[in-house]
Formats: C-alpha cells, sequence, structure tokens
C-alpha cells in the first residue's frame, strides 16, 4: 500500500499521478488502483507509459483547468493530503514524455487530450491550446459527441500529432482503460 508517495515512487511525475489516485480514494472512501505499464513501439526504439488509475475520472468542467500549476479540487482543510496544491497533469505527463496524451473516462462520457509542443509549433500557436475529443458513452459503445462542431478538426490534431492514427485506435484505448 501506498503511504507515501515520495518514499515509494522516486519519479516525482508518477508520484504526482500516483497521489491525484490516492487523494480520491481517500475523499470517497474507496479502494482505488493504479497501475504503470510501458508498451514498445512496433518498428520504433520508443514506447509508450501508459498510467491507469480506476478512478471516477475528471469532471468536464474541470479538464482545461487541471493541466495548470496548482490546480486543485480538493481542499487541505476537507482531509488529509500529501499537497492541496499539485503539480498539475501537465507537468507530471511532460516531465515522462515529450508529448503526452490524456485519457479520461467518465460515466457518461470520454475525453481524450492532446498536449505536444510539436502540435503548437506546427500550427504555429502562441498561447497553449489542448484539442480535446468527447465520445459520449452509450452502454458499452463510444460514439462521436455529435453536438461538437469542432470534433472532426480536434481528431485529425490528435491523429496528426501522436502514435495514434485514427479514432479506432484512440476508442481501443478508451476501451483498455478500467471502468469507472
Amino acid at each position: 500500500m501506498l503511504e507515501s508517495t515520495s518514499q515509494e515512487i522516486h519519479n516525482v511525475s508518477q508520484a504526482e499521478l500516483a497521489d491525484n489516485t490516492r487523494d480520491v480514494a481517500v475523499k470517497e472512501d474507496v479502494r482505488l488502483s493504479f497501475w504503470i505499464d510501458f508498451r514498445s513501439l512496433p518498428g520504433s526504439p520508443g514506447f509508450e507509459i501508459h498510467c491507469w488509475d480506476n478512478g471516477p475520472g475528471v469532471p468536464k468542467e474541470n479538464l482545461v483547468e487541471m493541466m495548470g500549476f496548482g490546480f486543485s479540487t480538493r481542499s487541505a482543510l476537507e482531509m488529509e493530503t500529501i499537497g492541496q496544491y499539485g503539480l498539475g497533469i501537465k507537468h507530471a505527463c511532460m516531465r515522462l514524455a515529450h508529448a503526452a496524451l490524456i485519457f479520461i473516462k467518465t460515466v457518461e462520457d470520454a475525453h481524450v487530450i492532446l498536449m505536444a509542443p510539436e502540435f503548437l509549433k506546427a500550427k504555429e500557436i502562441e498561447r497553449i491550446l489542448y484539442p480535446t475529443t468527447r465520445f459520449i458513452r452509450d452502454g458499452g459503445e463510444l460514439k462521436i459527441d455529435e453536438s461538437d462542431p469542432d470534433f472532426r478538426r480536434t481528431a485529425d490534431n490528435i491523429t496528426d500529432y501522436s502514435n495514434l492514427k485514427s479514432l479506432e485506435d484512440i476508442i481501443e484505448v478508451i476501451q483498455e482503460m478500467p471502468n469507472t
């Protein structure tokens, strides 16, 4: 059992991700799990790092906000936490890799967020922008969010600037995630 992330995990990025899982487990008084999975990339010396938990996911209204430093939905007064303000998922992921895809799955939907400096440079974007694609969960099936007029554009950005090259690849990763 993870009592203190700083004593058990020596990579600050993995510790931050594990701490986020721990905080949800304490707040909601449930048993949550956290996994780290390394996968080779066919035809490449590189690999993917998958960090998974079986938590409830992030509310839609916090998706972009959670990428920044100091974002927290918790209060130090509510519970014992390692720290009220974290490094932010952006910092944790970017310490692990140059680019990252963040997959968030809740009971209602699933989101995919691209964090890639290469994308910002190629599009000559000076402000921080995270292409985010939403899928609706309908039972066991994932459906495109038809209400989002930007779905195709953001999905194309994700497939152009990540190792996932199709909507089917994205959906496959979401379906591998533990259910919330």
